[in-house]
């Protein structure tokens, strides 16, 4: 197993610019990649960054994108071509053997194929046939409901609303899509315990906290937009209580209290516990 060495340099700014223009010029994107970094996030002919779920401030700035949000809009962005000569050169058995970065670098898909048992390989296909072949394989269910239309967490609003449109003029609403795998257990048990399956808070909510708790979370290193909203709670004298067994460079830029320790976390909630009686039984005794 590969060791990851320690990092000794700011979380952010000039070393996470460099990583950025590299990535984009690792995916030959570099010009079109960085005007759609501009362009992301931003209100005014714009579009969400399809990097992660962080919502929108009220406030935008110039550059209002993180560097994985960064590196998502390069692998987006770039002109490399899978086509139908890429496939003709390479089976699908050798490319089962390829790594995920390999596969993507290969290109984006520029246009219909299908795989061919015989040949073990993915053959061009026009857009005409594709259709029909789609249309011939809805039109022998007994009901729409026995369809179930699957799509990637990668995919932009607009291309997703166009195609739950399809869906439901199909006459369905099964859309699952990547996300239900790990936050439908979420939303589920959420509903059940406190009556709504999704977060509680707005984003303007951490700029009033007086204490901010993480539990297992690297915000620069999984979500660095996170990361601004708890610097400037830091600055405006939020205290910040980390759980985390790995260290983070920008923990100590700010200041952040880590404890790794689980009975620390089980004191935490006992005295949640303890503190949410007391205040419920004084409230009916009132």
């Amino acid at each position: 197993m590969r060791k990851i060495p320690v990092y000794s340099h700011p979380a952010a700014g000039w070393p996470a610019l460099i990583s950025s223009t590299r990535k984009l010029m690792d995916y030959q994107t570099f010009l079109r990649g960085s005007v759609s970094v501009l362009k992301s996030n931003q209100p005014k002919g714009g579009f969400d960054c399809p990097g992660c779920a962080w919502p929108d401030h009220k406030s935008h700035k110039a550059i209002d994108v993180c560097e994985n949000g960064i590196k998502v809009i390069a692998s987006e962005t770039m002109t490399k071509k899978a086509d139908a000569q890429f496939f003709a050169r390479h089976s699908v058995t050798e490319l089962q053997g390829w790594s995920g970065y390999e596969l993507e670098h290969s290109g984006r898909l520029s246009e219909p194929v299908y795989y061919d048992a015989a040949q073990d390989r993915y053959l061009p296909i026009s857009w005409e046939a594709a259709y029909q072949c789609i249309a011939e394989q809805l039109g022998q269910l007994d009901s729409p409901d026995e369809a179930l239309f699957y799509t990637s967490g990668r995919v932009t609003n607009e291309p997703a609303f166009m195609y739950q449109l399809f869906v439901r003029c199909f006459g369905t609403n099964n859309l699952p899509d990547c996300s239900n795998m790990c936050h439908e257990p979420t939303s589920v048990m959420l509903g059940r315990q406190l009556g709504i399956g999704k977060a509680t808070v707005k984003l303007e909510d951490f700029e009033q906290a007086k204490l901010i708790l993480m539990f297992g979370q690297n915000p620069a290193t999984n979500h660095p937009r996170m990361l601004e909203m708890l610097a400037h709670a830091h600055e405006q004298g939020c205290r910040i209580l980390s759980i985390n067994l790995c260290a983070n460079k920008a923990y100590v830029n700010l200041e952040i209290r880590k404890s790794p320790r689980i009975w620390q976390l089980v004191k935490v909630m006992r005295w949640s516990m303890r503190s949410f009686k007391f205040r419920s039984a004084a409230m009916q005794h009132s």
